[in-house]
C-alpha cells in the first residue's frame, strides 16, 4: 500500500502479504507499528503521514476481534495472544466496540 502526501512523492510503502487483502491503511499501519520499537515508530509515523482518526477509532476494535479469531483458529493459544485476552478481561474491547459505534 502506497501513501502520497500533498507533493506527490511517496514517503512510506507497506507490503502487508498477511491475509492478502485490501483494507485501510490505517490497519496496514496499526499491523506495523506493532512491531516497532519507539524510534522506529516515529520514524514510520513521520514517513507514513497522518492517519484518519475516525479509521483508527473503528479499526481498534476489529484488530481485536481479528487476533481473537486468529488466535482461536490454531491448535495451542499463543503466547502473543494473552495482550488480546487481556483486552476482552479488562474492557478494553468494550471500550474500543463503544468508541467505534460512536463515530459510525
Amino acid at each position: 500500500m502506497s501513501r502520497e502526501p500533498r507533493d506527490g512523492e511517496p514517503r512510506a510503502i507497506v507490503f502487508d502479504y498477511h491475509l492478502l487483502g485490501l483494507g485501510p491503511a490505517e490497519s496496514d499501519a496499526r499491523n506495523v507499528l506493532s512491531a516497532l520499537g519507539p524510534s522506529a515508530r516515529a520514524a514510520f509515523l513521520e514517513a507514513y503521514g497522518p492517519l484518519d482518526r475516525r479509521a483508527l477509532l473503528l479499526d481498534a476494535p476489529l484488530g481485536l476481534l481479528v487476533a481473537l479469531r486468529e488466535a482461536s483458529g490454531r491448535r495451542l493459544m499463543p503466547g502473543w495472544a494473552e495482550a488480546v485476552l487481556d483486552a476482552v478481561r479488562n474492557g478494553e474491547l468494550e471500550l474500543r466496540l463503544h468508541e467505534a459505534l460512536a463515530v459510525v
